[in-house]
């Protein structure tokens, strides 16, 4: 229980604790959290009232019918009936209770978190179950293969607020409008071709885990907003989740910087679709509750937007620890 509120605590602070504690102390909460599902259920079970109540916990085997005999004074009394024995008994309750309990929460969900955690071979092999069926496939520059990160280190886990969507040539393309001077619009064939650069970084969840050293390739977006040209009103830049419903949104300030990506390769190979893929953003320096999965558009606007978890209470301004802000 120590254990499960310290790690708690630096995740509630994960701002002051830094990406690399937080997500130690997160493989830690969980792990506690596994391990304290199966003494909840216990003491939950055996604290029922019920169960206390001797009358009540223990069902019993149909009783021997009551004798009667004379006594002395001629009136007839009871005999004690023989001890009626129990079907079963609240030991043998909380066994098969605990039993079902462990067999439930400790069962394929565990051992697939505990590989994930300890990235056993096999456990996310995300690339390999992409739904997106777009041709071609990018072809990666040198620097993306073998990756110049040396691989990502750590695993992602998929949150999604919708279902995971997934693409073809026929319902995908890439727009980017609003306040510019050029409307742009790719399909995927046009949109491979575009020239790309590979950057590597790290990438920070709120929630406390990361993955470090990824190699990305994809269009810085800075670049991308030069090709369609900003006109003077604009001051927002608002992203679009091909999901139909994530939203988020940058300052022009923020957009500009150089290793905000519009990424369409990690670590030498296409995005998979449960990790956001053909295309997502990437922002190293902020929570990747910025990093719109599925994107799809660009939009320039002149007026302050709010993000999809914003409106539900995150920070607007999602910076690391030690970012340089702008």
């Amino acid at each position: 229980m120590i254990g499960w509120l310290i790690s708690g605590v630096v995740l509630w602070q994960f701002r002051l604790a830094g990406p690399r504690a937080a997500n130690t102390a997160l493989f830690i909460h969980d792990l506690l959290t596994w391990a304290g599902l199966p003494i909840i259920i216990y003491h939950s079970i055996t604290r029922v009232k019920w169960l206390k109540e001797p009358k009540k916990r223990t069902i019993m085997a149909e009783a021997v019918p009551l004798e009667e005999t004379s006594s002395p004074a001629g009136r007839a009394r009871p005999v004690a009936p023989s001890e009626a024995q129990p079907m079963y008994s609240r030991r043998g309750f909380i066994k098969v209770a605990v039993g079902a309990g462990l067999a439930v929460t400790l069962g394929p969900t565990f051992v697939r978190w505990i590989g994930k955690s300890l990235q056993f071979p096999g456990t996310a092999d995300y690339a390999a179950t992409n739904a997106n069926a777009l041709i071609p496939d990018p072809v990666p520059l040198a620097e993306s293969a073998p990756p110049i990160g040396g691989g990502a280190e750590g695993s992602f886990r998929v949150y999604t607020v919708t279902a995971i969507p997934a693409f073809d040539n026929s319902n995908w393309s890439f727009t980017i409008d609003g306040l510019v001077d050029k409307k742009l619009s790719w399909n995927w064939e046009e949109f491979v071709k575009l020239q790309r650069e590979v950057q590597v970084s790290d990438f920070h969840c709120v929630t406390g885990w990361s993955v470090y050293k990824n190699t990305w390739e994809g269009l810085p977006l800075s670049k991308l907003l030069d090709m369609a040209g900003v006109q003077p009103g604009a001051v927002m830049v608002k992203f679009y989740s091909g999901d139909g419903v994530y939203t988020d949104s940058l300052t022009l300030d923020q957009a500009r910087m150089d290793d905000i990506m519009v990424a369409v390769m990690h670590d030498g190979k296409p995005i998979p679709n449960q990790l956001g893929g053909p295309v997502r953003l990437v922002t190293p320096q902020m929570y990747a509750y910025k990093s719109v999965k599925w994107l799809n558009r660009i939009e320039l606007i002149n007026e302050d937007y709010v993000g999809y978890w914003e409106q539900r209470g995150y920070d607007k301004d999602a910076w690391l620890p030690g970012a340089k802000r702008v």
